[in-house]
């Protein structure tokens, strides 16, 4: 029978931290979305949200994918339901910046020991 190591099962932790916050983060993004386009009366706004929940879930290029299909799709209903998800996106990239620093190392605190508990006993 294997044995898990402590290193291992940090790992595990760590990742399992991280891949949670980014779920959380995508879920927040869709419901507001959601929120934004319903109150607009842009049509489709749940599978539209649903869709840019998931293209949030894309590392690095998820979030844009996802706000210029909600973006295109505010410009067909009409030009002020463009402007405010155009507003409503530059306020969540603005705001999902800083809070990728602050927010990801919580999952991070939480799953991860301090550094100085987890260093390698042959290094010095």
């Amino acid at each position: 029978m294997a044995t898990h190591t402590p290193r291992g099962r940090d790992c595990a932790k760590s990742i399992t931290g991280c891949i949670a916050g980014n779920l959380l983060i995508s879920v927040i993004c869709g419901g507001l979305i959601y929120a934004t386009l319903k109150i607009i009366g842009v049509q489709f706004a749940g599978l539209i949200a649903i869709f840019v929940g998931f293209a949030d879930l894309i590392p690095l290029i998820g979030a844009t994918l996802g706000a210029i299909v909600a973006v295109i799709a505010a410009a067909i209903h009409s030009v002020p339901a463009l402007i405010v998800v155009a507003i409503f996106f530059v306020a969540y990239q603005t705001t999902r910046e800083p809070c990728s620093a602050t927010t990801h190392p919580v999952p991070h605190r939480q799953t991860q020991p301090a550094r100085r508990d987890r260093g390698d006993p042959g290094r010095g």
